[in-house]
């Protein structure tokens, strides 16, 4: 991806770094107003004595949040989305192997993935608003950056749905492993983000792992904060191990969707709490976006979970019955 504007200049106002508080690479961790012999109680000063403490347990991240190449720029984040991509997609292709047997399946993930990305870009426009509403064909501009990973599950799921249809793939079984795959190019991606740390979070406090970013090119922030990017990344990195033990748990018993519908519960549970940490902003009702989806996620699992465990268990008893075995859904290999 070549990048034709500055780092700072992709971020919305409210993200943009605050460039006064970089007076050299490596910060002193003196108070500003020491430093710079003032004598006015300066608002960065507030800021710097709430974060960082004496700053023995800050950890500073130096990276540039681009990769130069030549005279190209390739940002880490794209790289890390796009090896992401690739690993989450064969894990899903992996598994699915233990139902669908022909090459139906490749469509089928070209399909989730362009509704994911599609999803998540309606997301960030309609967080950022204010960015696109005197050019809305910015919006159409995918490759300036710029996505919502909350939206990716609305976008991936009636692509999903669309594609499995055509190509008669069963539909819950489909969505069962996609989500696995999804979490794992989630937990790789969040390392882009990282380094360029262009996600922002709120002061931390006495905690070992605090960081700052000292890059001068970098997105990130300058004062001592939660690292969120490795939170989000620990988060979907649980979240696939514990989908992946789940689905080994169930897969070839019916109702499918059941490993589907524990991802939405522990994606939505999840990035709601660990939103509030970050400093994006409100849309609706106090909350940031990622939360009022989050709710919607958590929702729709909490409720609908349970339904289909209780449902496997009758049918599990039911077969028990009747034939002394639990029913196996058949492998599909042809149209």
């Amino acid at each position: 991806m070549v990048r034709h504007r500055s780092t700072a200049a992709r971020l919305p106002t409210h993200q943009r770094p605050d460039l006064r508080l970089r007076a050299s690479r490596r910060p002193s961790h003196r108070p500003l107003r020491a430093r710079r012999g003032d004598s006015d109680d300066h608002p960065a000063d507030r800021v710097r004595a709430s974060c960082a403490g004496d700053g023995d347990d800050l950890i500073e991240l130096p990276f540039d949040p681009d990769l130069l190449i030549g005279s190209f720029r390739v940002a880490w984040h794209s790289i890390f989305a796009f090896v992401g991509m690739l690993a989450g997609a064969f894990v899903s292709i992996r598994c699915a192997r233990y139902l669908v047997r022909d090459e139906r399946i490749y469509p089928f993930a070209i399909a989730v993935v362009i509704g994911g990305l599609i999803g998540a870009r309606i997301a960030h426009v309609t967080d950022n608003w204010a960015l696109y509403a005197n050019d809305p064909l910015r919006a159409l501009q995918f490759w300036s950056g710029g996505i919502g990973t909350m939206g990716a599950p609305i976008g991936s799921t009636i692509a999903g749905y669309l594609a499995a249809r055509r190509l008669r793939l069963p539909v819950g079984f489909m969505f069962d492993i996609s989500v696995i795959g999804i979490a794992l190019g989630e937990a790789i991606g969040r390392i882009g983000d990282i380094v360029n740390g262009e996600h922002h979070s709120v002061p931390c406090g006495d905690v070992p792992w605090c960081v700052r970013y000292t890059h001068p090119s970098t997105l990130g922030q300058s004062t001592s904060v939660h690292p969120i990017g490795a939170y989000d990344g620990l988060l979907m990195l649980g979240i696939f191990v514990l989908l992946y033990l789940y689905w080994r748990r169930v897969r070839g018993h019916p109702p499918e969707g059941r490993v589907w519908l524990a991802y939405l519960l522990l994606l939505g549970g999840g990035r709601f709490l660990l939103s509030f940490l970050r400093t994006d902003p409100l849309f609706l009702d106090g909350l940031q976006q990622a939360q009022v989806l989050g709710l919607l996620y958590l929702g729709a699992g909490a409720v609908s979970l349970p339904v289909l465990v209780r449902r496997a268990a009758r049918l599990a008893t039911t077969s028990r019955a009747r034939n002394g075995e639990k029913p196996l859904l058949k492998q599909v290999s042809d149209r």
